[in-house]
């Protein structure tokens, strides 16, 4: 097993910064529309909605640079973790395979993604020129 860069902990950091903070946006809308009756006011929702769809964009652009990363991280307690008072905590947070629900979410997502990037590409083919898609980088 190889040790961790300085940079490898700081991309590592990153991930967890940018998770923490969707996590927040979205608990954010959930307080919002649990406790205000009928339902927060439009500009409220759409605030937070432009939000939480600015951490989603910054969470996958991170992922993707990085993936190489954190595909071949593996997680494992230490000898002092107490797993056996908190076995199913540890069992979800070592678990390899997602649930079924979770890998359909996924697929699902996948399949929407493929087709708004070949709506895209279609679009501009024969368009004006006015946008363009494309990737930057190797």
């Amino acid at each position: 097993m190889t040790t961790l860069t300085s940079q490898d902990i700081k991309t590592l950091e990153q991930t967890r910064q940018r998770l923490s903070q969707l996590t927040n946006s979205l608990a954010s809308l959930q307080y919002q529309i649990e406790t205000t009756h009928p339902l927060p006011p439009w500009f409220s929702l759409h605030t937070l909605s432009q939000v939480i769809s600015q951490n989603l964009l910054s969470v996958s652009t991170h992922l993707s640079i990085h993936s190489g990363l954190l595909s071949s991280l593996a997680a494992y307690p230490l000898p002092t973790y107490p797993g056996r008072e908190k076995e199913p905590e540890l069992n979800q947070l070592l678990r390899k395979k997602l649930e079924p629900h979770v890998e359909d979410w996924g697929e699902d997502g996948r399949k929407a993604g493929e087709e708004l990037e070949d709506e895209v590409r279609g679009g501009c083919e024969g368009g004006d020129g006015a946008v363009g898609v494309g990737r930057h980088g190797g």
